[in-house]
């Protein structure tokens, strides 16, 4: 009985040791960053603006033009940092979409454009399902991600990823 209570004893401390001394090697930065700020972390910038180039504010109305049914926005795609990494990105794929907060509901979004490069990408993005947003005040939420891929079609650096929240009035 002591026997197997050492051995159980042994394997429980060993299995310890080993996880708590490899915790760094199985942590990704891409998921959660320790410091994204760092020079020397890569990491993209990402922003999301109105048609006008202004930052969007609490009210994202101005975003919708009822006439088309098309929410109008721009998509500032970043340069990778640090530089060096640009060499290693063959493709970015960028996708935005819109939702209402409480529901999940997507009103508008695309579906992994690929962009040429970093830039301002404006988008036209139709409203999918106008009957979803209710008289008055919505809470709507704007998601914009990026990927930047290598050749081989795997994220080369850690995925840029934007909310925003805002109210609409419908």
């Amino acid at each position: 009985m002591k026997t197997t209570c050492r051995s159980a004893f042994f394997t429980i401390c060993l299995f310890l040791v080993a996880v708590l001394s490899c915790r760094d090697q199985v942590y990704s930065p891409f998921f959660n960053p320790p410091t994204p700020s760092a020079p020397n972390y890569p990491a993209a910038g990402l922003e999301i603006y109105t048609e006008a180039g202004d930052g969007i504010e609490d009210d994202c109305t101005t975003l919708l033009d009822r006439a088309d049914s098309l929410f109008l926005l721009e998509v500032q795609v970043g340069e990778p940092v640090p530089q060096r990494l640009s060499e290693s990105v063959y493709r970015i794929e960028l996708e935005v979409s819109v939702g209402l907060r409480e529901s999940g509901l997507v009103l508008a979004d695309t579906s992994r454009l690929v962009v040429a490069g970093p830039g301002v990408y404006p988008l036209a993005l139709p409203l999918e399902n106008p009957k979803a947003l209710s008289q008055g005040e919505n809470r709507i939420s704007i998601i914009a991600i990026t990927r930047y891929l290598d050749l081989d079609g795997y994220l080369a650096l850690p995925m840029g990823r934007k909310i925003h929240y805002c109210v609409l009035t419908w």
